[in-house]
């Protein structure tokens, strides 16, 4: 399957390098009356998801150093300036006759970097075996130059055989990573607007509600983070590097339901470049009684130009499948019969996870649909685990949440510039979404434990008749890890232990989670028994991460339905008398599991 998606995700590639708003991906139309096929279920013994070395921890700056060798191989980068947001550069060597399957060509930025003291963003192994060759490689705007390296030696024992000219950034102020949330909890239309550059003096935003009439100003607020914010390694060094300026400024008093036209950029500056193309959004709509959601967990991101970089899955070749889901969410973005309201993605962004150049490349996959539609973002443990964190281990690479709030500022308490408080409800048309933060303390009597309690008893069912929790690591889960309380089926046990008896004291509608890479759909439950009264829980870990094969042999008899063959994402839609959730996979845009919720007296 992998091998097949190769030049399939070559096109996905170029349709949101050109960021397309008509795509010609042969998606069919959205269309809520597909038929659900059977169950595919299928069955592995893989055994526990424990974690895991990092495949390039091997590059280390304990190695010597060693400069380029006179007479060596020369390497070549064309065309040396990138403009934009980035382009094609093709990188040449030739003169090395000693080539070896070990060897490799890697990006690092800034250019005066060390590759002793720095893992390459993304990279190539020299397998063709030839003394002159070429590798294409797209760059990014990093907002700083950036050089090419030739390396022998495998990674761990990596030495420098030739270095190329500096890649230099035409525009380092281009504003990247652009995207939308919702600013405040409740239903008022107000939005946000982030971006970053290197040092804009005076970011803003121009909107209106014309193309060419962009006559409102809003002025953003600006923030960065250093190495000294990150708690351990990569992220401090090996895997840092400088995240620019990142801006934000909120919309306010906008007209609900109207269609707005808005760019962003620097007003101190009449280059171009240092002002985005004008995007549109669909301010939040109060009334609005027929709303769609794209809802899912366990993302991240991959290199567009077929490159390797730091990955856990698919041997360093990034989460190629959330290619394919940025395609699906777009296409729903510009094909449905309605705008969606939001994404909600509950865990696992990006999963730079230290390696920081992989939250730039993340938002600018993204950015052809979170430039348009709000994207509200919930922590995982990706984005937090640290050996001093409520849920030790080192699964955000030395992150510990910093990067991950700072760049999705979301709802208060969630707009905390530390990841301290990472946890929001928001109301859009006839949904209250309460997110908590499974990485954080959430027992009885904790901060989190009281706003969640709080948050679900304030929650006016005339107003919004339907109420969604969620979370990242799963409450019920079909899963063989059961070794300790961080297990798949320890945390789930203490998550039914402290929380659930508050969704079932707010009768919340259906709760979403990700962390186990799988889909998966329960019951009305609680307690681990189907009730016609509890809560539908669905896993949704399917949107770009390998999936996880660990079922059980026996479905429990809680679940209704479960899948790990196929990657997707979720489609919710609520009414005033019914929420549905579908399951799309993403290669294809069939819908392979479908519930349809009843609305219930309260």
């Amino acid at each position: 399957r992998i091998l097949a998606m190769t030049h399939r995700m070559s096109v996905l590639a170029a349709l949101l390098l050109a960021h397309a708003v008509a795509l010609t991906l042969g998606r069919p139309a959205f269309n809520p009356a597909h038929a659900v096929p059977p169950n595919p279920k299928v069955v592995s013994s893989t055994g526990a998801r424990g974690p895991k070395v990092h495949p390039l921890s091997a590059f280390s700056p304990a190695i010597g150093a060693r400069a380029p060798q006179p007479n060596g191989p020369t390497l070549t980068a064309q065309p040396d300036v990138v403009s934009g947001k980035g382009g094609m550069v093709t990188v040449s060597w030739s003169n090395y006759p000693f080539i070896a399957k070990t060897d490799w060509v890697g990006l690092f930025c800034p250019e005066d970097g060390s590759p002793y003291a720095h893992t390459p963003i993304k990279f190539r192994w020299m397998e063709n075996l030839t003394a002159a060759g070429s590798f294409d490689f797209y760059v990014d705007n990093y907002r700083q130059n950036c050089r090419f390296y030739l390396m022998s030696g495998g990674a761990q024992f990596a030495l420098i055989e030739a270095q190329s000219n500096v890649v230099t950034v035409e525009h380092p102020n281009y504003p990247s990573g652009l995207h939308l949330a919702l600013a405040k909890s409740d239903r008022s239309a107000t939005i946000r607007v982030a971006w970053t550059t290197k040092n804009a003096s005076a970011p803003v935003v121009r909107y209106g509600l014309k193309p060419n009439a962009l006559t409102l100003t809003a002025t953003a607020t600006s923030s960065t983070y250093s190495p000294a914010d990150m708690c351990a390694e990569p992220a401090k060094s090996r895997g840092w590097i400088d995240p620019g300026t990142l801006h934000n400024a909120i919309l306010s008093d906008l007209t609900p339901g109207a269609e707005y036209y808005y760019t962003v950029g620097d007003a101190a500056s009449s280059t171009a470049a240092d002002w985005s193309d004008v995007s549109n959004f669909v301010a939040p709509n109060a009334s609005d009684d027929d709303t769609l959601f794209l809802v899912f967990g366990d993302m991240g991101n991959a290199p567009i130009d077929g490159s390797s970089q730091h990955s856990w899955d698919y041997g360093n070749r990034g989460e190629i499948n959330s290619l394919n889901t940025t395609a699906g969410l777009l296409y729903a973005v510009t094909h449905a019969p309605k705008r969606p309201a939001a994404v909600v993605h509950f865990g696992d962004i990006s999963y730079a996870v230290g390696f920081e150049a992989e939250w730039d490349q993340f938002q600018e996959q993204i950015r052809p649909i979170a430039s348009r539609v709000p994207w509200m973002a919930s922590i995982g443990n990706h984005e937090m685990g640290d050996v001093n964190s409520f849920v030790p281990g080192t699964d955000s690479g030395g992150e510990c949440g910093v990067p991950f709030v700072r760049r999705f500022v979301m709802p208060a308490p969630a707009d905390n510039p530390q990841p301290t408080t990472p946890w929001f409800t928001f109301q859009s048309g006839l949904v209250t979404f309460v997110m908590m933060s499974t990485e954080h303390d959430y027992s009885v009597g904790t901060a989190q434990y009281t706003f969640l309690t709080n948050a679900l008893r304030a929650v006016d069912r005339s107003v919004t008749p339907w109420l969604v929790f969620t979370g990242h690591r799963p409450m019920y889960v079909d899963s063989t890890w059961a070794e300790g309380p961080y297990s798949d089926q320890g945390y789930a046990t203490n998550l039914r232990a402290t929380i659930e008896p508050l969704l079932a004291a707010a009768k919340v509608d259906l709760a979403l989670w990700g962390h186990h890479h799988s889909y998966q759909r329960t019951c009305s439950v609680f307690n681990g028994t189907c009730v016609s009264q509890g809560t539908v829980h669905a896993v949704i870990g399917t949107a770009g991460y390998e999936l996880t094969k660990n079922f059980f042999p026996t479905t429990p008899a809680y679940f209704h339905y479960v899948n790990n063959a196929f990657w997707g994402y979720g489609q919710l839609r609520a009414t005033r008398n019914n929420l549905t959730l579908q399951w799309v996979e993403n290669e294809t845009n069939q819908i392979l599991d479908q519930v349809v919720l009843t609305r219930r007296q309260h």
